[in-house]
């Protein structure tokens, strides 16, 4: 067996960083109205992963689309 290296840098796909965060839980991808996280619950889990102070940095904060 041979042991492979594989990279994970992330990826974000061209719209804002809170409808990446939220990738496949929109209502658009078919989840009900009322199992959408909210605003305030997106903001509590990118607390927990030390993001929402360099995120809250960029010009639109959650709502800046970056192409990657």
């Amino acid at each position: 067996m041979t042991a492979r290296a594989r990279a994970q840098e992330p990826v974000l796909y061209a719209r804002s960083v809170r409808r990446n965060i939220l990738y496949g839980l929109e209502e658009a991808d078919g989840e009900a109205p009322g199992e959408v996280p909210s605003d305030e619950a997106v903001e509590q889990a990118v607390r927990l992963a030390n993001a929402h102070s360099f995120i809250s940095e960029w010009p639109q904060g959650y709502d800046t689309v970056r192409v990657v």
